[in-house]
């Protein structure tokens, strides 16, 4: 009997701990496979923080969001499934010109006229 008891109490002391050990190692190894960074992406009014946040909206991206003041794009993503360079081709490739790439003429001439920031 006590030795049973004794056994059972090991066992479910030892599932508690495995527990949190794979839980915190989850927390920590998810954290580790994200990046926050920011970069310059130019525009003028809230629909270009749309036209921005919506060139984003793809896999390995977690969240973005456009800052008109300081004409930033601040994003958390997952580097295995996407770059940097490829967040910013897809930002200019909405009209919007960004660090590493500018907007092609003819998309950002076809954005509407209050998005037009360039001189």
């Amino acid at each position: 009997g006590f030795y049973l008891v004794r056994m059972k109490v090991r066992f479910v002391a030892w599932q508690a701990a495995s527990l949190f050990v794979c839980l915190m190692g989850s927390r920590q190894a998810h954290g580790q496979f994200t990046h926050t960074e920011s970069f310059r992406a130019s525009g003028c009014c809230p629909w270009c923080g749309e036209n921005i946040e919506s060139a984003l909206d793809v896999k390995g991206v977690q969240h973005a969001v456009w800052d008109q003041y300081e004409q930033r794009v601040t994003v958390k993503y997952r580097p295995r499934k996407t770059s940097l360079q490829d967040l910013q081709r897809l930002v200019a490739a909405k009209g919007h010109d960004t660090e590493a790439f500018p907007a092609p003429d003819s998309v950002y001439l076809a954005l509407p006229a209050c998005c037009h920031y360039r001189d």
